[in-house]
């Protein structure tokens, strides 16, 4: 039952992110269920998969630290990597306004690689660790461990996503 649940959830979400098109206009061939309206905040741009606003506005922040770093329980770079929209362009974006947010852990020690990988989205991980700082080795980063002691391998195999686990391994 439960199975089922997951995957009428899934479908109803599909639907519901599909574009409509009115009479004599192109349906649109763009994922992104973004607003007419431009985001205003980060979290608005991650919730709505919007990479390009949500690049503009970390450029344009102020505090970025503040914003990547907050809420301490779940940080933006974990959002990210949470996201059904564009995670890894915004994954990227989040990237290249500041690398070392790929060590940023939640309350659980949990990075946004953990993330990823447990929802076995190599587009996500590849981003994180492509961008990383060059003085951090991919093997530090595949090594953290949260507070069960699981590190990005282990929620890779968990996810089942053969591609992921071997993108790790190389």
């Amino acid at each position: 039952k439960r199975k089922e649940e997951e995957e009428r959830k899934r479908k109803e979400k599909e639907e519901s992110s599909k574009p409509t098109a009115s009479v004599g206009e192109a349906p649109s061939s763009s994922k992104s269920s973004a607003p007419k309206v431009a985001p205003k905040t980060v979290y608005e741009a991650v919730q709505y998969g919007d990479a390009d606003a949500l690049e503009e506005l970390l450029r344009k922040h102020r505090d970025l630290q503040g914003v990547l770093n907050n809420p301490p329980d779940n940080p933006l770079v974990c959002q990210v990597a949470r996201a059904e929209l564009n995670a890894g362009r915004m994954m990227e974006a989040v990237v290249r306004a500041d690398a070392w947010s790929l060590l940023t852990q939640d309350t659980e020690y949990r990075g946004a690689l953990h993330i990823g990988a447990n929802l076995g989205r190599l587009d996500v991980c590849r981003a994180l660790l492509e961008g990383r700082p060059e003085r951090v080795k991919a093997g530090q980063v595949l090594g953290q461990q949260d507070k069960r002691k699981m590190n990005p391998l282990h929620y890779a195999v968990l996810s089942g996503n053969e591609e992921l686990v071997l993108y790790m391994l190389d």
